[in-house]
């Protein structure tokens, strides 16, 4: 585990003594050191990806343009007697019409990838099975977080232990799984107002475990 110092905290996330301190009390011996830290930079991931969803997420993009006008920009410079006019402006002006084309080449065959990873926006193959809820973007970036976290510390045959989710009158909670514990605590410190979360925590841990192998 590196130092804490070198997490990714914004120094302005921070939680109340009175809020952390009993829930890092219940944590592994192992955790409980850092386990502000690490719910700080999870928190953090989260800030991030809310910030990016409300500030771009539902705006669509203009690539079809971008794509339409690079096609008949390369269509142009592919003319041989428009890349002659250009060659003799000076020494270097045929080399760099060459590299003009193979950008607008990159350009157009670069579009389609740039819209898949939109679509599929904040997921990491292997480990969520199914695009996101746009709603779910960013507990899933503050999940990550934490996972990748808990499985520095203690491995991945960790999530191969059972866990046992119990419906209470605050919603679905964990009752046995130091994993799901631990991340349904950190996660109801990151967003406390949020409905179903012990739901939402269950099927990320299950599709993490089906991503992994773990399952």
């Amino acid at each position: 585990m590196r130092h804490p110092h070198l997490f990714e905290v914004n120094p302005a996330i921070c939680f109340a003594e009175s809020d952390i301190a009993p829930i890092a009390a219940r944590q592994h011996q192992k955790i409980k050191p850092l386990f502000e830290w690490i719910v700080r930079e999870a928190a953090c991931a989260y800030a991030k990806r809310r910030d990016h969803e409300e500030t771009w997420g539902s705006k669509p993009d203009t690539l079809h343009k971008v794509e339409a006008r690079a096609g008949a920009l390369l269509d142009l410079l592919s003319d041989n007697v428009n890349q002659q006019r250009l060659a003799q402006v000076d020494d270097a002006s045929a080399r760099q019409v060459e590299d003009l084309i193979a950008s607008l080449r990159w350009l157009i065959a670069a579009i389609p990838t740039a819209r898949t990873l939109a679509a599929v926006n904040g997921v990491r193959p292997g480990i969520l099975g199914r695009p996101p809820d746009p709603q779910r973007r960013d507990l899933e970036a503050a999940y990550k977080k934490l996972v990748d976290r808990w499985i520095q510390i203690f491995g991945e045959a960790e999530f191969k232990l059972t866990d046992k989710w119990v419906s209470t009158d605050r919603g679905l909670e964990p009752d046995v799984g130091a994993t799901a514990l631990f991340l349904f605590d950190a996660l109801k410190l990151i967003d406390p107002e949020r409905k179903r979360l012990g739901e939402q925590l269950r099927d990320l841990m299950a599709e993490t475990k089906k991503g992994n192998g773990l399952g």
